[in-house]
């Protein structure tokens, strides 16, 4: 008696380094995955919940194996993450086959990419066979320690028929989701001061950050990616991660000001903003006329812009609340920059 059997396959699983991505209600089987037996897109009624169009599967024999296999995928070194959503239906009995029979198997199986020493990982339960109306659920995890040396990775599900002659058990197995892809460790934020002075003119590739392949971003959300040769705003914030074995970190914010190129120290004679730390009154005197004080907060929004034209001057932060400011201070076409922290 030959045996048929049914695929229908759905790769819904997100990862940042996601290795299969495929919904074959909408796709055609992969080009690059390879067969035993043969495989073809049906839309037949198989399975009246878990699958619109099946992936069906060639007649076959007693002691054979017929398998689907990935293509092959750079492994990053963490755990592999596989979930399954399937339907079964139960022709045996719906036939009124009464002959004895055994029950055919289902495997997951991985190898190196460049192997054909596959290792069997589990058994696929096939138990629930009357629950034709309902979408079973396979959940499991390939560990870093299994997969300890690998540079490459490939997947493959196997049927495997029993070995014995007679009746076969008929079965039609809708796999209606499938999930294959690597979780993260989450590596730390790249390392950087969270307040940078730069000339003006200056790119996000001159802010100061240590990390291995940082990607910016124009927002917290990390919605809004920028190019490392993108001229920085002053008084302005980044976000910026790094991205290690696939993995992205945690963003590190950092706030960029921006220094008039004809700046020099030496314009400001004696420049002095004291207390610092200050509860309430900031004073601020110089041996050069100050034209101009600014005040900003973290969010980058100027809270004080005041015009003067003396050397001595004094702001009034007690009604602001605590943490850190930025002072800019101008004089003519100068300006410096300070950071004012506020008890």
């Amino acid at each position: 008696m030959k045996k048929i059997i049914t695929l229908a396959l759905v790769l819904f699983f997100n990862t940042i380094s996601a290795q299969v991505n495929i919904d074959f209600n909408t796709q055609q089987l992969p080009s690059n995955w390879t067969t035993q037996g043969s495989f073809a897109m049906s839309n037949a009624a198989i399975h009246p919940i878990c699958q619109q169009n099946s992936l069906i599967g060639s007649f076959f024999t007693p002691s054979s194996d017929f398998w689907l296999q990935t293509d092959t995928y750079t492994y990053n070194g963490n755990d592999v993450n596989i979930n399954m959503t399937y339907g079964i239906k139960d022709l045996y009995h719906d036939l009124g086959v009464s002959s004895p029979f055994q029950k055919p198997e289902l495997f997951l199986e991985y190898a190196e990419g460049n192997s054909n020493n596959w290792i069997e990982h589990e058994e696929i339960s096939l138990a629930n066979i009357n629950q034709s109306q309902t979408c079973l659920t396979y959940n499991t995890i390939i560990s870093t320690i299994d997969l300890q040396g690998y540079q490459t990775i490939k997947y493959r599900l196997v049927y495997k028929s029993p070995a014995q002659t007679g009746t076969l058990y008929l079965l039609y197995w809708s796999l209606d989701q499938l999930e294959i892809g690597e979780g993260c460790v989450s590596p730390q934020a790249p390392q950087g001061q969270a307040h940078q002075t730069l000339p003006q003119d200056s790119t996000l590739a001159d802010v100061v950050v240590t990390g291995a392949n940082l990607k910016w971003y124009a927002d917290e959300d990390l919605t809004q990616p920028l190019n490392s040769n993108d001229a920085l705003a002053d008084i302005a914030y980044y976000w910026v991660t790094q991205t290690i074995n696939g993995c992205e970190s945690e963003a590190l914010m950092v706030m960029v000001h921006l220094q008039a190129l004809s700046v020099n120290d030496f314009d400001f004679a004696n420049l002095k903003a004291y207390p610092n730390p200050v509860k309430d009154i900031l004073n601020i005197s110089s041996e050069q006329e100050i034209s101009g004080i600014e005040i900003f907060n973290l969010l980058g929004q100027r809270i004080v812009d005041k015009k003067i034209n003396t050397n001595t001057t004094s702001i009034d932060l007690s009604v602001f609340p605590q943490g850190n400011y930025i002072l800019k201070i101008k004089s003519g076409n100068n300006q410096k920059t300070l950071k004012v922290v506020k008890q």
